[in-house]
């Protein structure tokens, strides 16, 4: 019985927090501003501008060493792993 009524809580838990994350997780102010009023390929293209603002692509011949450095621990106990 106590872990169904523990399920029982989990689900309806679950609503709420994804709830609050819709409310919380927003973009910030202006962040669309570009892509206003367009529609078909010219809203396309400014959406594509706005997600690739400050990306550049590393391509697949640099996942192995994305892997290697990416998580590095420079931080916490700074011990490199």
């Amino acid at each position: 019985m106590k872990a169904d009524n523990f399920i029982f809580k989990i689900r309806l838990l679950i609503p709420f927090f994804l709830a609050f994350q819709m409310v919380t997780a927003q973009a910030p102010d202006g962040y669309y501003d570009s892509a206003n009023g367009l529609t078909g390929y010219a809203l396309k293209s400014a959406l594509r501008d706005i997600i690739t603002n400050g990306h550049t692509d590393q391509g697949y011949d640099n996942l192995y060493n994305l892997y290697q450095n990416s998580d590095t621990d420079n931080y916490y106990e700074n011990d490199g792993t």
